[in-house]
């Protein structure tokens, strides 16, 4: 609970892999290290900098480890945004070659949208699934997959987005990515690899990862 010893507890941890590091051969990029303060409490502050290779590190917001951007709360907005994007981008170069009379078949438009672009979607899913919490996350989901069900019909826009699901045989979004991480869920835990956090039920507390 208190900034300062959880500062001081980083900096030994930091100088000890600096250490190591050196011992090794090796060297970590201060410019390329970020520091995240995963809280909800608003009102907190490290008065004195981590160092690294006596260079101060900087607070950030948001970290990107191992293609997931991660946020100070947890909330992943952030990634969202990126991964729709992203995904977004995609399927609207795929969308050049789609005309209402020519082009790609509805069948080429499912497939690119199941095997290329919804998969960007889902990477990492199990991590992230609590951002899927939020309503508006949740749009930013449904977006990409309406314009790709509307690639693959051709349907007029005011087409509602479940009849272009069912049209389709596709299951909406959400769902589908709520099944996915509960199917590696399982997957981790048949492996033994599925570790049962229990955290306490405070106010202002992040929830656990398995949880």
């Amino acid at each position: 609970k208190d900034p300062g010893t959880l500062r001081d507890i980083t900096q030994r941890t930091v100088s000890i892999i600096e250490k190591w590091c050196q011992a090794k051969g090796l060297k970590v990029s201060a410019t390329k290290t970020k520091l995240v303060m995963f809280t909800w409490n608003k009102k907190w502050e490290i008065r004195k900098a981590i160092k690294l290779d006596g260079i101060p590190l900087e607070l950030s917001q948001t970290v990107k480890f191992l293609g997931i951007t991660l946020d100070s709360k947890l909330s992943f907005k952030q990634h969202v945004l990126n991964v729709t994007k992203r995904a977004t981008t995609i399927l609207m170069q795929c969308r050049k070659a789609v005309g209402p009379t020519w082009g790609l078949t509805p069948q080429t438009c499912r497939w690119i949208y199941t095997a290329v672009v919804r998969p960007i979607m889902t990477y990492g899913i199990t991590i992230w699934i609590n951002g899927l919490k939020t309503q508006s996350n949740q749009n930013e989901f449904r977006k990409v997959q309406r314009r790709a069900m509307q690639m693959a019909t051709g349907a007029i826009r005011s087409t509602a987005s479940i009849t272009l699901n069912k049209l389709n045989d596709i299951p909406d979004i959400i769902d589908y990515l709520n099944g996915e991480a509960v199917n590696n869920a399982l997957r981790l835990d048949a492996y033994g690899d599925w570790t049962k956090e229990i955290t306490p039920n405070l106010k202002g507390s992040i929830n656990s990862h398995s949880t």
